[in-house]
C-alpha cells in the first residue's frame, strides 16, 4: 500500500474503510461492535490465497495490514479504552500531567506551586507514550482489579495513567490475543 502513489492509495479500492455508529446515544460498551470488526481483520491478516499480482507467475498469498486508525477525541477514546480527557493525564501520546485545583486540572508548562518546570512540548521521544509504555498501564491497572483493591484506588490508577483497562486492537486481553491472534503486528 505504501509503495503506491498518493493518489491511488486513498481509492477504495486498496482500503476497507470501517465505521461504527450505533446509534443517536453513546453505547454503553463499545466491544460488541469491534469484535466483528476484528474477526473480519484477523480473517484478512491471516492471508488471502489465490490472488493473481502483475509480473508473478501464478497466485500468491497477499497479507492486508491496518495501517491507520482515524477517530475523533471521544471515539480515541472510547477505541483505546482511555479515561478521557478529564483525566491527570489527558493526552495521549505525550506524558503531560496535570496541576489539580478544586475539581479540575490544569496543564500549565509549569507548575504554579512548586514553580519546576513540568514539560515541554518540544521535549524528547522518552515523553511520549510507546506501546510498551501502554501496555505497562493497562497491565498495572487490571492487576490492582485482580487484587481486589477499592473502586476508589482502581479509579485514582485510571485517573492517574489515563488508561481504564484492555484496549482490543491496542492492548487485548490475553483472551482477544488467542481469539485474533493474526492481529498481533498491532500489538
Amino acid at each position: 500500500m505504501l509503495n503506491v502513489k498518493p493518489g491511488e492509495r486513498v481509492k477504495n479500492v486498496g482500503q476497507i474503510i470501517l465505521a461504527v455508529t450505533p446509534g443517536p446515544r453513546q453505547p454503553a460498551d463499545l466491544e460488541p461492535f469491534l469484535h466483528p470488526i476484528a474477526e473480519e481483520l484477523n480473517e484478512l491478516a491471516s492471508g488471502i490465497s489465490g490472488v493473481k499480482i502483475a509480473g508473478r507467475d501464478g497466485a500468491s498469498q497477499v497479507h492486508p495490514y491496518v495501517l491507520q486508525f482515524t477517530t475523533d477525541m471521544p471515539g480515541g477514546e472510547k477505541l483505546l479504552n482511555a479515561k478521557g480527557h478529564k483525566a491527570f493525564f489527558p493526552g495521549r501520546f505525550r506524558l503531560l500531567f496535570g496541576v489539580r485545583a478544586d475539581k479540575r486540572y490544569y496543564y500549565p508548562p509549569v507548575n504554579p506551586y512548586t514553580k519546576k518546570r513540568r514539560f515541554s512540548i518540544d521535549g524528547s521521544e522518552k515523553t511520549q507514550m510507546t506501546a510498551k509504555s501502554l501496555a505497562e498501564d493497562v497491565e498495572n491497572f487490571e492487576a490492582a482489579r485482580r487484587e481486589g483493591e477499592s473502586m476508589a484506588a482502581v479509579d485514582r490508577l485510571a485517573v492517574k495513567t489515563g488508561i481504564q483497562g484492555y484496549s482490543l486492537f491496542f492492548v487485548p486481553s490475553p483472551k482477544d490475543k488467542l481469539r485474533f491472534p493474526h492481529l498481533c503486528y498491532l500489538w
